[in-house]
């Protein structure tokens, strides 16, 4: 592995900059009046301002967000996106606006992504030209543009880089590569929740397999400099996470199986590259499925392919087998895999979750224990014939080589969360894992690593095609391989929504005046909450109205109210006792509602029953 030179390392900033601007053309020219999606976008550009806005102020309640007004702990019903957020910090300092700033760390995301993987790909090829096939992969898949409307995926840098500094720590022991690795591993905690989970399977997986391709003499030192530096970093990510614990027991917000099984990737995702992809979506989105869209290019995958035969090497002696102690622990276990699969069979085929002492909520349990087992099986002997003495002497010696393996380990890890509670091994994990694995509602994100592992690859696969080659020559089919990826992957044109610049004035107005508790804006629907929650932004007083993943079971019941054919008059009762004490009719937001008259109706009605007064009219232009 070697290490990139500043001018290298600047030259690929450039690019990944100018990169990001290329594949979300042409939102460069619209930072300040449109966004990429009118939805969860105008939400995550309120947190970005929020998370600002609340640390400096009240750092200790940043979880206590200006929605959901009264509840607690509301910026959990989310993602905090912190450490995104603070790159944005000193924008926001500088006066400019909520819209923009969202924009800038969509693009500044998205190259930092790129960056990354370079960095990665570099790191193991030793290749800066190619490894810039890396970057592009892994940013720009059509995966990543499909996820343009949660910018949270946009943010994959922080993934890339502590697989990077995890590597060099396993390879050099210095104690700068495990605290970059835990400085890293922190920041991806702090900006994703999804990769966060991702990336501690993705360490126990290189861990695994250092264990076993290693020198124990050597990988355990290094081993416990990891352990160190990881522990360090979860105690210092903590505190962003008992909120969400928090919330959690407070309003009932647990995954169900059904919801996340939704979510989940299929084998059909493959073949699919988004609604986006002009190039590929009249062919594929016949399949297409929510969440889906793993398809990666023709270029990346033969470009893998190729690093995948170019490595291959010559099949290596004969091993000596294992011991025979092993080997008899190994017939043990296989007689247990055998057995435990036979069990899940009659489970399955008679569908009954109870045979005899036994009781079996769902037989994949048995399957994905089975296949636990025949690792550990693996470890401790392959079968007689086998070329390798066990799965350690497998990492070490196989024909593609060890670091080419552990990507191949990776991208397969990746396909197995994405696939999600289809295969029984996730399942096993959501059932038996706690809250830590029924928090995450979209498994098939998961494919972020097969990506990841993928553009490496491809970069491998470059790389080696091209040595050897004159410096024009080789220059010149990195360059076409990029054209290439950027024919297939480029998304054009992204429609940019139209966001009004200046708020209206009445959120000016609300800026100056002292409120007891808090307001509630008419109309309530999911169309119309983004727009109040990213106008938040500009009053920072509490509001009853909110948009994200979950919703109170008090709003929940307000907005049931307002959506019946005619508003009942307990509508008033209902936002008092949620400390309402400001109401806010947006009439030029009537235009989508099928029933406009009925809160017309409902303000007269409150009008006249003295349950609320006329404050003013604040006109708008439209």
């Amino acid at each position: 592995m070697t290490r990139p030179r500043g001018r290298d390392v600047a030259a690929a900033a450039v690019f990944f900059l100018l990169a990001s601007v290329l594949f979300t053309w042409p939102l460069a020219t619209r930072l300040s009046s449109g966004l990429p999606d009118l939805f969860d976008d105008k939400l995550t550009a309120w947190i970005f301002h929020w998370d600002f806005h609340q640390i400096f102020r009240d750092p200790l309640r940043l979880f206590d967000a200006n929605i959901f007004y009264p509840a607690r702990d509301t910026l959990a019903f989310s993602e905090n996106l912190f450490g995104a957020a603070v790159f944005g910090f000193p924008l926001y300092a500088a006066g400019l606006s909520t819209l923009f700033v969202a924009n800038v760390l969509m693009l500044l995301g998205m190259a930092l992504s790129g960056l990354a993987a370079w960095a990665l790909a570099r790191e193991v090829t030793g290749d800066p030209l190619s490894a810039l096939v890396a970057g592009v992969v892994y940013a720009f898949v059509p995966w990543r543009l499909a996820q343009l409307p949660h910018v949270q995926f946009q943010w994959g840098a922080f993934l890339a880089l502590l697989l990077l500094f995890l590597l060099r720590t396993l390879e050099s022991g210095r104690r700068r590569d495990a605290a970059l690795f835990g400085l890293f591993f922190a920041w991806n905690a702090l900006t994703n929740v999804h990769y966060a989970v991702f990336s501690g399977l993705l360490v126990l997986l290189v861990l695994a397999h250092g264990f076993l391709a290693r020198e124990r003499a050597i990988f355990f030192p290094r081993a416990r400099a990891v352990a160190l530096a990881g522990a360090i970093a979860i105690l210092a990510v903590v505190p962003f996470y008992i909120p969400y614990a928090r919330a959690s027991r407070t309003y009932g917000m647990v995954r169900g199986e059904d919801e996340i099984a939704f979510f989940s990737g299929r084998p059909v995702d493959f073949l699919t590259a988004g609604p986006q992809n002009k190039l590929y979506a009249p062919l594929t989105q016949r399949w297409a499925h929510a969440e889906g869209d793993f398809f990666p290019g023709l270029t990346a995958l033969l470009l893998a392919a190729l690093a995948l035969r170019r490595l291959r090497g010559p099949a290596p002696e004969r091993a000596a087998p294992a011991p025979p102690p092993r080997r008899r622990i190994a017939r043990g276990i296989d007689a247990l895999i055998g057995g435990g699969l036979l069990l899940a069979a009659a489970a399955a085929l008679l569908e009954r979750p109870v045979l005899g002492p036994l009781k079996l909520r769902d037989p994949g349990r048995i399957v994905a224990i089975a296949g636990a087992l025949a690792i550990v099986r693996l470890a401790l002997a392959f079968p007689r014939r086998s070329r390798y003495a066990d799965l350690g002497d497998f990492a070490r010696r196989t024909r593609v080589g060890r670091v080419p393996f552990l990507f191949l380990s990776i991208a397969g890890l990746g396909v197995l969360i994405a696939f999600g509670m289809h295969t029984p091994f996730y399942r096993f994990l959501v059932q038996s894992g706690g809250a830590l694995f029924r928090a995450i509602r979209v498994p098939s994100r998961g494919i972020v690593l097969f990506d990841l592992a993928l553009g490496v690859l491809a970069a491998w696969g470059l790389a080696r095609a091209t040595a050897g080659r004159s410096a024009v020559r080789r220059t010149a089919a990195i360059a076409a391989a990029l054209l290439l990826l950027t024919f297939e992957y480029r998304a054009f044109p992204i429609e940019i929504g139209d966001v009004r610049e200046q708020p209206a004035p009445v959120y000016r107005w609300l800026r100056t005046v002292a409120l007891r508790g808090g307001a509630v804006e008419w109309p309530m629907n999911v169309e119309i909450e983004p727009e109040h929650v990213f106008r938040a932004a500009v009053h920072w007083k509490p509001i009853v109205n909110g948009y994200s993943g979950f919703g109170p079971p008090r709003y929940s019941a307000l907005v049931a109210l307002l959506a019946e054919p005619r508003i009942p008059d307990s509508v008033w009762a209902a936002q008092r006792e949620l400390g309402a004490s400001l109401l806010i009719f947006h009439a030029s937001e009537m235009s989508g509602q099928t029933k406009p008259r009925k809160y017309l109706d409902a303000l007269r009605r409150g009008i006249s029953l003295g349950k609320m007064s006329p404050l003013g009219v604040f006109p708008r232009p439209e």
